[in-house]
């Protein structure tokens, strides 16, 4: 059965969701501004920091609530968060908000999480990514650009004097080249075993690829998508993308990225050559039920979020409409055929905003619109 993690201090959005990277812990983002923890063996809240302080926190003795100084005044929504990757030695949560701000939190299995590093902004911020090695953290939102971030330096500075070591996707509307999202950034991953490759989604209904290295212009895109949240994902081969459309036909679709160098290749580019390609279809399109088909099924979600395990094997979702939040498993050996719900979990009245699978692909974590986690263990077939 699923079990229910009542937070005791909110009943606002819970926009995304990550596990630990040891999978022990739960991050959630909250449209308060709070950054709650969560134990997923118990389901319990933990702490929750970033809030102003209650005269009383009702229902749970374990949920310490904490009010470290803010460079902006409270009430931004926090929209995303991201764990450092396990490799470095500290536990760190990065977060970005609404007022343009990126904080640094430190995560103890003991203590309150203490923020270490704090950084103002000018302009809603909703993607984040880390870097494959940690080194460097992305960022983007309604400026249409990606900044590129040094850790250490944020990090040792905590926060003050921190300036971007590059910023790209400046989109010119007078150029009838692609050369940046056009709308609002809403997601960014890095692509696995490519450590200078990177993905990001927008409003624009358009997915674009972005090479570090050549930065002036996406050296891929992917049209055609409907994404309203942090709804990418990235397999860990780097071969395969997961994206969650905000409609009713082919919500879950799955594209493949070696398509993009198959292009250059039969283009015959070389070095400093590298044009602008394009995907033009999924080749996974899934239907709310799970089945490949192009008909809208009778039953269907409009979806915010959908992440994948550390095996790309179960993929969660979660939306409106329907007020669902489900778990599927891929066909064996990620061939065609429909995908296997193996649970559905009922939001009632209320949508569900966020996602999250971890690694080990024994948990999923689906945060709703009343601050409840909904922690469901994952049986696969």
């Amino acid at each position: 059965m699923p079990r229910i993690a009542k937070t005791s201090d909110a009943s606002f959005f819970c926009f995304s969701l990550r596990f630990s990277p040891d999978n022990s812990q739960l991050a959630g983002a909250y449209l308060d501004g709070g950054l709650r923890i969560f134990d997923v063996d118990h389901a319990e809240h933990l702490h929750t920091v970033n809030v102003s302080p209650r005269t009383s926190d009702a229902g749970s003795s374990n949920a310490v609530v904490t009010a470290p100084p803010r460079l902006q005044s409270r009430g931004a929504a926090m929209m995303n968060l991201q764990w450092l990757p396990a490799a470095r030695q500290a536990s760190i949560i990065a977060t970005v908000d609404t007022s343009g701000c990126v904080g640094f939190w430190e995560i103890s299995k003991r203590q309150p999480p203490k923020i270490v590093a704090e950084m103002a902004g000018d302009s809603e911020l909703a993607g984040l990514s880390f870097s494959n090695d940690g080194e460097k953290f992305l960022v983007g939102g309604a400026e249409k650009v990606v900044k590129v971030y040094d850790v250490n330096q944020m990090r040792n500075s905590t926060g003050k004097g921190v300036s971007e070591s590059m910023s790209f996707g400046k989109s010119n509307l007078s150029s009838d080249r692609i050369t940046g999202h056009r709308m609002k950034i809403l997601s960014i991953r890095a692509l696995p075993n490519q450590q200078e490759l990177y993905v990001t989604g927008g409003l624009d209904r358009t997915l674009m690829v972005w090479d570090l290295r050549e930065p002036r212009t996406p050296v891929g895109t992917i049209g055609g998508i409907e994404i309203s949240g942090d709804s990418l994902d990235v397999a860990k081969n780097g071969m395969s993308l997961l994206v969650g459309n905000h409609r009713s036909i082919n919500p879950l679709q799955l594209f493949d990225l070696r398509k993009l160098n198959e292009e250059q290749e039969n283009k015959g580019c070389g070095p400093g050559r590298r044009p602008v390609q394009s995907i033009e279809t999924a080749f996974r399109s899934y239907q709310w039920s799970g089945e490949e088909s192009d008909e809208i099924s009778k039953q269907t979600s409009l979806l915010f979020a959908t992440a994948w395990d550390g095996d790309n094997n179960i993929i969660a979702t979660a939306g409106e409409k329907e007020n669902v939040a489900r778990i599927f498993q891929r066909p064996a050996g990620g061939g065609g055929g429909p995908l296997t719900m193996i649970s559905s979990v009922e939001g009632k009245s209320k949508a569900f905003y966020s996602a999250a699978v971890s690694s080990d692909a024994r948990s999923a974590a689906f945060g709703s619109a009343d601050g409840s986690v909904i922690i469901s263990a994952v049986r696969a077939a």
